[in-house]
């Protein structure tokens, strides 16, 4: 069914309408007692200030299932819909009229909502209903009903769906869209099933990254359950774990030994993709490189800190980098080697001259 908006005259589907009431603002007995009921483009509703039509300042706002409720048969073509005070009041005796000076947030919260669908590829008919007229288990978490539609229809379209599952999903609301992005991820890794799911769920703050790392090491070759058990297991690294696979993935870096070497070090994750990051500017990342920096994963950070006072200086190079890796004092190393004295001596340093006291050994004033 297709509405025409009043206001740009357009045709539009129900889910890019708002459908509303408005009392009739005339002056007769008759038209007094009547509800007039209309549909406009949600863009142009937000801006309004009262009824277009009929000046109203106050609306109903309805769903459009309420709507076909009150459609007459043979009517479809005329949208706009005109039913008694009376008739009106019987069918939604629950409806609360809102002011037109007030129902901007209403109706970006409905927009917003579209517009999520619609990235989630999940903007069917059923989901829309679900959102204007959210069944009862639902109904206590509003706050998260876009992101649990858009996970409850992953849900469905996999293997995995049971009450149990939808109820598992439904108590971790907050991170429901991350779930759905997993369980997308799982299905096309084809690593899907009933034991990596409850893994998911016991890591379900990080399901969105963990689902991002999964798709990076899919696209390294790296996917398959051993690697996706030691994600999960080390699933609060997840978010750097995924920066190092894409730096070492660009780099054609990204082998078994390589990830198996990050994950022995994966307590200095986040130190790695940095230092890693830094390696790649410079030009230095290579694997001879990426191993003795996954080895010396303890002092990354300061790797990363003395490699970019270095690159900075113009002093990077691969001789200086050997001598920052196997040097002790790799936290100071770098602001050394950059600091302008330094620079001074070693262009210096052919012509350099012994003092006389070196020479005799006294002092000479």
């Amino acid at each position: 069914m297709k509405f025409e908006c009043p206001i740009t005259l357009d045709e539009l589907n129900p889910r890019e309408v708002q459908i509303y009431a408005v009392k009739s603002q005339k002056n007769g007995d008759k038209n007094n007692s009547l509800y007039f009921i209309r549909a406009i483009a949600r863009a142009s509703f937000i801006l309004l200030k009262c009824c277009p039509i009929t000046r109203a300042e106050t609306y109903t706002p309805l769903t459009f299932q309420e709507y076909l409720s009150i459609a007459e048969d043979g009517d479809s073509n005329n949208n706009v819909k005109v039913i008694s005070k009376e008739k009106f009041k019987e069918k939604f005796h629950n409806k609360m009229e809102v002011s037109f000076l007030n129902h901007n947030k209403y109706v970006r919260a409905l927009a917003n909502a579209l517009n999520i669908l619609r990235e989630a590829g999940a903007d069917s008919e059923e989901n829309w209903q679900l959102i204007e007229n959210p069944p009862e288990y639902l109904k206590g978490h509003r706050k998260y009903l876009v992101q649990l539609i858009i996970a409850l229809s992953a849900l469905k379209k996999s293997e995995l769906f049971s009450e149990k599952n939808q109820q598992l999903i439904i108590n971790k609301a907050e991170h429901a869209l991350g779930l759905a992005k997993v369980l997308g991820v799982l299905q096309s890794t084809r690593l899907i099933n009933e034991e990596n799911w409850q893994l998911v769920i016991s890591q379900a703050e990080y399901a969105s990254k963990l689902a991002d790392t999964l798709n990076v090491l899919q696209g390294t070759g790296l996917a398959n359950e051993k690697n996706w058990q030691l994600l999960v297991e080390h699933a609060q690294h997840s978010y750097h774990l995924k920066n190092i696979l894409f730096t070492l993935h660009k780099q054609q870096l990204a082998s078994e030994e390589n990830w198996q070497l990050v994950i022995s070090q994966v307590e200095y994750a986040a130190a790695l993709d940095s230092t890693l990051t830094i390696l790649k500017v410079a030009n230095f990342l290579n694997q001879k490189n990426c191993q003795l920096l996954i080895m010396q994963a303890k002092h990354a950070a300061y790797l990363a800190y003395s490699l970019d006072e270095l690159r900075m200086a113009k002093l990077a190079n691969q001789e200086n980098w050997q001598l920052l890796v196997n040097h002790r004092k790799r936290r100071y190393l770098g602001r050394y080697f950059a600091h302008p004295m330094m620079q001074n001596r070693r262009a210096k340093r052919d012509d350099y001259k012994p003092s006389a006291a070196l020479v005799t050994g006294h002092y000479v004033p």
